[in-house]
């Protein structure tokens, strides 16, 4: 576990790595423990936040240099983001679950430490997760599954992060699990998020682009 000693004090309301107390998980136990601590079984997602930029979905990926679409409407998507600042998964009890997980075995998760209308540090926000992750709203959360491996894995050191040498077990992947046998599964990749929904057949599950579009925020 890294430390780092953040206050919840945002200047602007935007988000800040080093300003945020959730400290960096580096070992499933770890992330077992906190996840265990927070109290969130059993209660049911209201809404689905991405604080920043979601670069897979970025409007010069989906359309050309004319603005027109590069796909039909009918074409289907993961339901997956890519992202490098907090996803906050909002329940019904008012509370929010706020997880962080874009650098090798290095996960951050907090309760009610993020404003609930915090804005972006880095990139505008780009995207309403939300709409991504609609197949997700209304399940309930039901618990964690981590996958392992005693690889020790490929880390950027993003924020500074190393990651200590011979460890038993270091972070692959995490899901939520939901009900409906559905989960949402987070990755690191480089120094990027990338956030999953999947379904019963653990294949990734999927939106028409129409409805991609209109998830879509006014940002490029």
């Amino acid at each position: 576990m890294l430390k780092v000693n953040g206050h919840n004090m945002f200047a602007n309301n935007a988000f800040s790595w080093d300003s945020w107390s959730a400290d960096v998980l580096q070992s499933p136990k770890e992330v077992r423990d906190i996840f265990n601590a927070l109290d969130i079984r059993e209660k049911t997602i209201s809404d689905i936040k991405s604080v920043g930029y979601a670069y897979n979905l970025a409007t010069y990926r989906l359309a050309d240099d004319d603005d027109q679409w590069l796909y039909a409407d009918d074409v289907c998507f993961p339901c997956c983001i890519v992202i490098d600042e907090p996803l906050i998964i909002s329940l019904g009890t008012g509370d929010r679950l706020e997880i962080e997980f874009s650098e090798a075995s290095s996960v951050r998760i907090s309760k009610n430490c993020l404003p609930a209308d915090i804005k972006p540090g880095l990139n505008a926000n780009n995207v309403d997760a939300a709409k991504i992750f609609s197949c997700c709203l209304g399940e309930t959360l039901l618990g964690l599954e981590i996958t392992a491996t005693d690889v020790n894995p490929f880390g950027t050191g993003s924020h500074g992060i190393t990651l200590p040498e011979g460890q038993d077990e270091y972070i692959e992947s995490l899901s939520l699990l939901l009900s409906n046998y559905k989960k949402i599964k987070l990755e690191a990749w480089a120094d990027y998020g990338l956030v999953t929904a999947i379904n019963a057949e653990n294949k990734p599950m999927e939106i028409s682009f129409a409805n991609v579009k209109l998830a879509l925020l006014n940002s490029d």
